[in-house]
């Protein structure tokens, strides 16, 4: 099992952090993909690979907007360089930082979320 985090904004579950032209929508039951530009560059989508992780992280980042669901994916990608995703989703560039990526975080090509779980 996987976990994804996700942001609820006016009732629309998206990308817990990147916005711009890299947000990503979710919904139960439906699978999403990366957006096509992201997609060509062989960039996914973030998952976590254990819920105690997940957690841990959005409770770092917590505004009271973050959800965190058990989520199943697709094929598994190599984990690049962490980038900001501010830059990515904003600049549209896929600049390295210096920052690792979250310990757990893997990079997929799909997630579909299947049943919420509670942040606290």
């Amino acid at each position: 099992m996987y976990y994804k985090v996700c942001k609820r904004q006016n009732d629309q579950l998206t990308s817990a952090l990147a916005g711009g032209g890299a947000q990503v929508s979710y919904a139960l039951g439906q699978t999403s993909t990366p957006p096509p530009w992201l997609e060509a560059r062989e960039y996914g989508l973030l998952v976590f690979t254990s819920f105690e992780r997940a957690r841990r992280w959005a409770r770092e980042w917590w505004d009271g907007q973050h959800r965190i669901f058990e989520c199943t994916v697709g094929e598994l990608m190599p984990l690049p360089p962490c980038c900001s995703p501010f830059r990515v989703g904003y600049g549209g560039k896929l600049t390295p930082t210096r920052s690792p990526w979250p310990e757990g975080t893997m990079m997929v090509s799909s997630v579909t979320l299947k049943r919420e779980r509670e942040v606290w």
